[in-house]
Parts: structure tokens; sequence; C-alpha cells
């Protein structure tokens, strides 16, 4: 399924690299790869037990990248980060950024990270390494996870040009002034709570139409009404 995305999306094929997840992560609870690796730019931070054969994995992504960049593997021991408290802690669902003033690669973590023994330690050693990731952030998304997302789905991050963002709708650029219209209508039309009765209720379904259309106009969508 992998390989049928990339060729649909016109990638190389000598620049793609297709890797196995392992065994050991899945059992554990790894049902996503992105509970056991995250990467940015030149780097890929992973678990020891994020794939299945991990020497194979690097030397193909070696291989891949030659000649764009030098790749930097930054592998978590198993024996400093069990991959229990590595998935309970949400340490890869985290977000590697770029951020002016800062030498070194940003991790953006849950503070489910912080407050797991285990995985705070490792974290305090990786900023004190010569390693890419040089400082650690801790953000609070558990708002985000009460509503069935974990923090990998606030975590994408599109790299584009000024052209390429001129060329973008702006109705769905985010500003101060945007999220507090996305936040009212939420705060209008979505009930605080839902019953199994309520499904079959015809005005809730009117409701989630009306709800449908306040955001698309938000968004300067209204053609999708």
């Amino acid at each position: 399924a992998s390989e049928s995305v990339a060729r649909a999306h016109g990638l190389k094929s000598d620049r793609s690299v297709f890797i196995r997840q392992s065994r050991a992560a899945i059992d554990a609870g790894a049902f996503h790869n992105d509970v056991v690796s995250v990467g940015a730019l030149d780097t890929l931070f992973f678990h020891e037990l994020a794939f299945e054969d991990t020497d194979a994995a690097m030397e193909s992504i070696r291989k891949a990248s030659a000649g764009l960049f030098e790749f930097q593997p930054v592998m978590v021991p198993l024996a400093e980060v069990p991959i229990e408290d590595a998935i309970r802690a949400y340490l890869f669902n985290s977000q590697l950024l770029k951020m002016s003033g800062e030498d070194r690669l940003v991790l953006v973590a849950p503070t489910e990270t912080e407050e797991t023994e285990s995985t705070r330690a490792y974290c305090e050693r990786l900023v004190d390494s010569n390693g890419p990731i040089g400082k650690v952030i801790y953000a609070d998304v558990r708002q985000s996870m009460r509503n069935g997302g974990g923090p990998a789905c606030l975590r994408l991050r599109v790299v584009m040009t000024e052209d390429e963002i001129d060329g973008c709708h702006q109705g769905v650029l985010m500003d101060d002034e945007t999220i507090d219209e996305l936040q009212d209508v939420i705060r209008k039309t979505y009930r605080d709570r839902l019953a199994p009765s309520d499904l079959g209720d015809p005005a809730f379904a009117d409701e989630c139409r009306e709800a449908r259309e306040a955001l698309l106009n938000v968004l300067d969508l209204e053609g999708l009404c």
C-alpha cells in the first residue's frame, strides 16, 4: 500500500524507503509507526524496537539520502526507555522543529513524556549530548487526546515557499482572528454531550448541517456547503 502511494505521488524510487515496523513494537501497542519514531529534516528519532531490522533500515535511509543530506539517526535504547514507557508517554508522538535562535532541533513533547520517569530522564540526557536535538519543550495536548486524536495528529509540518503560501486558499491559513471565529462556532453549535438516542433526532442532523456551514463560512469555503 505504501509503495502504491509513493508511485501515485510521483516519488523517485531510489529516494523512497519502505521499512517494516517491528513485531515487538506492534505487540507492545504501537499500532502506528509514529508511536515509536518521528523525523524532521535530516534527523530520525526512534526507539530501538521501532523497526524489524534497524541496521538495514538505517542503511536504506543513508543510501536514499546520499547526496542530499547527511542522515542523523537518534536511537533511544531499550535499556533506557522500555517500549511500554515510550508508548505510554507518547515520546515519539512529539514534534521535531527547527526553530529560529536554536542551533539544534527542538523536540516538542506531550506532558506525559515529562511525567514518565524514564522518558523525562532520557530527554534530559538527550539535550546534554552533542546530538542533533538540543532542547525539549513540554506541551499539554490532552484536550486533543480526549477528542480522539493523539499528539501526532497535531504535528503535520508542510514546508512551503512564500509563493506557494500565496497560491493557497487563504481562508484555511490560521491567524488569531480565524481561530477566534472557529472557537465561536464551536461554542455556539457543538453539543457538550451526545447520547445514543440523539443520533435519531432530526434536530441533531439539522445542527450538524448548521455547524458545517458555519465552519465553511469562516474558512471562506461556502462553495462546499
